[in-house]
């Protein structure tokens, strides 16, 4: 198979094609600059093709030189060693973490009820969370030159991520099988579901570091940034769903379901006032 070429690209383009073949997805994968040309079906490939030398924009050369030395400096490091991955590897790296994370809540702070709780229910469970990260989780590493999800996607996505703790909160309550499953009432409610809570918080933040550190973008579209963050939300509940015994009603949805609803919106936030820090500020 022919080594598909930058020039490939941009012969392409100007012929009003877009690159499809494996050779030439292989090359966008791991080529930034082609991956932008070609994003979005190829509009602004083909659109600079369709320039001539008169029409094309006069460039500050200087600024545009310190932004390109700004985007190598920062493109250094073993953050750039991982977004150079191919996208495949990319997404399994993320979903490593959060199984490790997943395994680290079985295996060092297992719910204490775990052998008495019904293993159908809890494999359901597990299994939509799972579901429901993984693929927040691969549209956020999603390569720069592919679109993003649809509008619709998106939206079901979202609701998924904010709304499946809240259905596993409201289940049908299961029986109380061990002591400890009807603690965390009272006096004990605030700080046992602020515990929870800020358990699931505190280990979702690695699976959201995870999926920052493997977007090529680094999550300057905000749509990956808050899809990295509905998955990081629902791994949080994921581990809570192996750590709490607790179940009452209450608790899960203040102590757990929280966690999918405050991460993605603080996230966002935190995103949105980045992105506004680093826009160019208008003269007068």
């Amino acid at each position: 198979m022919t080594a598909w070429s930058c020039d490939d690209t941009r012969a392409h383009l100007a012929r009003g094609e877009t690159p499809t073949s494996v050779a030439a997805v292989a090359h966008l994968d791991a080529c930034d600059a082609c991956a932008t040309l070609t994003a979005g079906g190829g509009r602004l490939g083909r659109a600079l093709a369709g320039l001539d030398e008169s029409e094309m924009p006069q460039l500050d050369l200087s600024a545009l030189a310190e932004s390109v030395t700004a985007r190598i400096a920062d493109e250094r490091g073993p953050v750039a060693w991982l977004r150079q991955l191919a996208t495949p590897v990319r997404f399994g790296l993320a979903t490593l973490v959060l199984a490790m994370v997943a395994l680290a809540a079985v295996y060092l702070t297992p719910r204490i009820d775990l052998a008495v709780y019904p293993l159908g229910r809890m494999l359901m469970i597990v299994a939509a969370y799972v579901a429901v990260a993984l693929v927040g989780l691969a549209w956020a590493v999603r390569p720069l030159h592919r679109a993003g999800p649809r509008r619709v996607v998106l939206a079901a996505v979202v609701l998924a991520g904010g709304l499946l703790p809240w259905v596993v909160a409201l289940l049908p309550r299961v029986a109380a099988l061990h002591p400890a499953s009807v603690e965390g009432v009272g006096a004990e409610f605030l700080p046992r579901a602020g515990a929870c809570f800020l358990f699931g918080t505190v280990l979702a933040l690695p699976i959201l570091a995870a999926a920052w550190g493997v977007d090529r973008g680094g999550h300057r579209g905000r749509w990956r940034g808050w899809l990295a963050a509905i998955a990081a939300g629902i791994g949080g509940n994921l581990v809570l769903q192996l750590h709490c015994p607790i179940i009452h009603l209450d608790h899960l949805i203040v102590g757990h379901a929280t966690v999918a609803l405050v991460l993605p919106v603080a996230y966002g936030l935190l995103l949105a006032l980045a992105f506004r820090a680093r826009a160019p500020s208008g003269s007068g």
